[in-house]
């Protein structure tokens, strides 16, 4: 029985052995997957490294620039802001106060035209009864011109009459002249 120990043991040392190798070789076999591993990880860093770095650095060039930007605008309104008119909020209570009155007096403006629009529509009814009593007196007038035209008929022939008889009183000085001139007056 002494020897089924000591084969027991040794079958167990193999086996301890053979296992010892087994880990060892599963140990190498993981240390080269990790060493793998680590090559293809640093590999792949130092690509993203290429990418990340001057991308950060664009990056921050860019926020940079743009807070720059934005200050510069800011400071550049500010200055506008004086420059444009530094009573601003005076000149805006003025012409708030101009726009009032300039309002009232739109306001006035319009019921005086709401006035001169009445004072229009009696002058058109007064123009309307004109017409009429127009009507009227050119009606009443033709009788008128009438009596007006026989009258220059009758002026007409006063002239041609007037005419005639001065002739006439030429011709009878002429014929009377001449033995009347035997009369020393």
């Amino acid at each position: 029985m002494a020897d089924k120990p000591k084969e027991e043991n040794e079958s167990t040392r193999s086996r301890d052995t053979s296992r010892e190798a087994e880990v060892r070789s599963e140990l190498v076999g993981l240390e080269v997957a990790l060493t793998k591993f680590s090559r293809s990880f640093e590999a792949s860093a130092h690509r993203w490294e290429m990418l990340v770095y001057p991308a950060m650095l664009v990056f921050f060039i860019m926020a940079t620039s743009g807070f720059y930007l934005i200050y510069s605008l800011t400071v550049d309104m500010h200055t506008l802001a004086n420059h444009v008119d530094p009573q601003m909020a005076e000149n805006l209570d003025t012409m708030s106060t101009h726009i009032e009155h300039l309002s009232g007096n739109i306001h006035d403006m319009t019921g005086r035209i709401a006035h001169m629009s009445d004072s229009i529509d009696h002058i058109n009814m007064s123009i309307g009864t004109m017409n009429v009593t127009m009507g009227d007196i050119s009606y009443k007038m033709d009788p008128l011109l009438e009596n007006i035209a026989d009258m220059n008929f009758s002026m007409r022939q006063m002239t041609t009459a007037t005419g005639i008889m001065s002739r006439d009183m030429s011709n009878m000085n002429y014929n009377i002249g001449k033995p009347m001139s035997i009369f020393p007056w």
